[in-house]
């Protein structure tokens, strides 16, 4: 089962000794003893990128030299089944595989597109496919263009997400940055798709461009919207709605707030372990119902300065016309990995469907 391990050792000796087996069982004469000793050396003391690379390096080293061979090796020893969430390990030893098919396949194209999409049901082949873009942006955008009917769900998500402009750790590709119909023409057909795990690269890619192009990002949004993507179009959107985008918000079907508040209220004090609590009590003065959603910001204090916001979910209510919204929460200040905490003075703005309508601040201390 499972574990709560760090990623990098699911690419352990075990790993690899597993992915040799494999491949030995595909080709009975092959060597899988010295592929194991030249690929585990000092493997321990790499993370994880570093470890893909060194069992890729290992599998060119020991792999037949003639590329077509090697591949029809790799591919007859590929288990009939993907991996399932409780067996993380044999998926990521096929990781080195893919890294060894961008690197040594860039001159043998049609091999390598045949390699990716049979492997990517074993991991997924979006961080391989990126240099292929970049080489050969046409011919693989063809080939892609292809795989958005593929009938394994594996491969059209490849089809998102091996092209999305900004992924996190494949680097980015500046040409879908600069211009995104490319890849747009891709997701069109693909934001309809009836797996949710599809949907949301779709989604995720959508919410890339937005970043360079959040105009364009709404108006797509609004036609796939009125489409009826919802699931989609939220998702892809969020960090837009977050930054109180009033393109965005009005999209999701929320225009600018008739609220008053009453009071709004932040715990004065509160200790590095510990949680502000925060109070809202505002009133509809809208003449027709209205939809809402709630965020509030936190401004934490930095060691030189105060820091940009950070924006967290509190509630979506609907309102009717003098209705009145009575709101609690806790915020917790514990320390954490991806946030550090600075004793002063840190500042809380609630956000309702984008706009700023109070704030309040608090004092953070030392225990």
């Amino acid at each position: 089962m499972a574990t709560n391990k760090p990623f990098k050792d699911y690419l352990d000796e075990g790993a690899v000794r597993r992915l040799a087996a494999s491949l030995a069982s595909a080709s009975p004469g092959w060597a899988a003893e010295p592929f194991v000793r030249d690929a585990v050396g000092g493997l321990d003391q790499l993370e994880l990128k570093a470890r893909v690379g060194r069992v890729a390096e290992a599998l060119a080293r020991h792999l037949p030299a003639d590329f077509d061979e090697a591949v029809e090796q790799v591919l007859s020893a590929r288990p009939d089944s993907r991996p399932s969430a409780d067996d993380v390990a044999s998926g990521f030893a096929w990781w080195p595989v893919l890294r060894w098919v961008q690197e040594a396949g860039q001159a043998h194209f049609t091999t390598s597109m045949r390699a990716l999409h049979a492997l990517t049901s074993q991991f997924s082949a979006e961080f391989a496919i990126r240099p292929f873009l970049v080489a050969q942006p046409e011919r693989t955008l063809a080939v892609l263009a292809s795989w958005v009917d593929d009938p394994d769900p594996h491969v059209r998500r490849l089809v998102s997400e091996g092209t999305r402009p900004m992924l996190p750790w494949g680097g980015h590709l500046r040409r879908f940055r600069d211009d995104p119909s490319e890849t747009l023409a891709l997701l069109d057909r693909l934001v309809g798709d009836s797996e949710r795990y599809v949907q949301r690269s779709v989604a995720n890619h959508l919410g890339d461009i937005a970043k360079d192009h959040p105009h364009l990002a709404v108006e797509v949004a609004a036609r796939w919207k009125a489409a009826g993507h919802d699931w989609v179009v939220a998702h892809g959107l969020r960090a837009l709605v977050k930054a109180g985008d009033a393109d965005a918000l009005a999209v999701l079907g929320y225009a600018p707030p008739q609220i008053e508040v009453l009071s709004f209220r932040v715990s004065d004090h509160v200790r590095v372990g510990d949680a502000a609590t925060l109070e809202l009590l505002a009133r509809s003065t809208g003449d027709d119902a209205q939809r809402l959603m709630i965020d509030y910001a936190v401004h934490h204090a930095g060691a030189k300065r105060r820091r940009k916001p950070k924006v967290f979910k509190w509630a979506r209510r609907t309102l009717e016309p003098g209705e009145e919204l009575s709101l609690q929460r806790t915020h917790s200040m514990r320390r954490v990995t991806t946030r550090a905490l600075h004793a002063g003075t840190h500042l809380v703005d609630v956000q309702i469907n984008g706009v700023v309508v109070a704030t309040d601040t608090f004092e953070l201390s030392e225990p």
